[in-house]
């Protein structure tokens, strides 16, 4: 016989049921087996999201962002020669660093805001910056 070595019924069913009748029950039993697994999984997915629907955090909408009005960018003649309100206006240039240093870090610290808050540059410009000491 095929179950000898594991059988899967009592020797006095598996002596009157057929081959076939023993992988109907089989397959009946698998069936069965997989369809339990898969309602409970359902049930538990299920709790999950009400779960989820009850005690899950809140969505903040996002705050608008207030930037200030564009200003106008200064002429040739104010780069050459600019006032102490403009060279606030970009930003002290630390130690050992040149103005144009500063302009290019200026441009960058421009370009981040602008990828963060998906404005052009042009909404908003870069009064002061220092270091703060956190980077490593």
């Amino acid at each position: 016989m095929l179950f000898t070595a594991l059988s899967l019924f009592s020797p006095e069913v598996s002596a009157s049921l057929s081959l076939s009748e023993k992988l109907g029950y089989i397959f009946n039993t698998a069936v069965v087996g997989f369809l339990v697994v898969f309602v409970v999984l359902a049930v538990i997915w299920l709790i999950l999201e009400i779960f989820g629907k009850i005690f899950g955090a809140k969505k903040k909408k996002a705050s608008a962002i207030v930037l200030p009005a564009p200003v106008p960018a200064p002429s040739e003649s104010k780069k050459k020669a600019p006032s102490g309100g403009e060279k606030a206006a970009a930003g002290k240039p630390e130690k050992g660093k040149t103005a144009s240093g500063s302009e290019e870090l200026v441009a960058v610290l421009a370009a981040a805001v602008a990828a963060y808050t998906a404005s052009p540059t042009s909404s908003f410009r870069v009064v002061s910056f220092r270091k703060t000491g956190k980077s490593k």
